[in-house]
């Protein structure tokens, strides 16, 4: 019996040590394991050649660089990517997520990396009648966002006089409810709505006073203390040598 359960100790021990994917496991795996739903440019995105392409993809790639190991991608849902990182199915999250005290419970988050807020994209026959977010909530403007994210949180929270379609898609599907005219507003992260709007001026009317503030940051298991510090450690890095600025900038035209 004793036998049995010191088997079982020492399993257990091994399984925690390989799911909290320290940086002594990645370094020997020679992969970093990167989870994100690559459906969010200019972070994330898929090419048609099936590159992974955007500012957290380059991120990502930095601190991979930084301990020695290949990058690897995986594509995931937004509402599985809490799951399967606590399934072991990847190392780390980056993937232009916002830290807020309600997803700390289930992650531990590293020192953020981006401040992003929202903003809206509303349509040009209402953009007499919307000037700013207190504008929208009204029984009569009709709301779109994405399900799962802060914009919905937000939306659910505090805009319950409008009508609310909170569809779980991509955010170009999300986007092109507003430009078929179904719906007036987006509320979103402002990043990917200016770049929306430079491709759709002729529809749309961008809002881009953000009325929150949110730092996005990269999210490791709980108690992943080794992942957690290094990642912190190489952002630190970044900044100071100017690679950080040099991404931010290919990916956001300056700084």
């Amino acid at each position: 019996m004793k036998k049995l359960l010191c088997g079982l100790f020492i399993l257990l021990c091994a399984g925690v040590s390989f799911a909290q994917s320290t940086v002594s496991d990645i370094q020997k795996r020679g992969v970093l394991r990167v989870g994100m739903e690559a459906g969010y440019a200019p972070f994330e995105s898929i090419e048609d050649s099936g590159e992974f392409v955007g500012f957290d993809v380059d991120i990502a790639k930095s601190f991979a660089d930084s301990l020695g190991v290949r990058v690897e991608f995986v594509d995931t849902p937004w509402d599985d990517l809490f799951p399967d990182l606590n399934a072991g199915k990847y190392d780390i999250i980056i993937s232009g997520m916002t830290v807020i005290s309600e997803r700390k419970t289930q992650v531990d988050f590293c020192t953020p990396y981006f401040a992003g807020g929202q903003a809206m994209l509303v349509a040009k026959n209402k953009a007499g009648q919307i000037k700013s977010f207190r504008d929208i909530n009204q029984p009569n403007i009709h709301i779109v966002s994405k399900h799962g994210t802060y914009a919905a949180d937000i939306l659910q929270a505090f805009f319950r006089n409008a009508k609310l379609t909170l569809p779980d898609t991509v955010e170009d599907q999300v986007l092109q409810i507003v430009l078929d005219g179904k719906a007036d507003v987006m509320v979103y992260d402002m990043p990917y709505l200016a770049l929306a709007y430079a491709k759709h001026k002729d529809k749309l009317v961008f809002i881009d006073d953000p009325f929150t503030y949110e730092p996005f940051g990269a999210a490791v298991k709980k108690g992943n203390t080794s992942l957690r510090d290094a990642m912190n450690v190489h952002l630190e890095k970044i900044k100071a040598n100017g690679d950080y600025e040099r991404i931010f900038s290919e990916w956001f035209g300056g700084k």
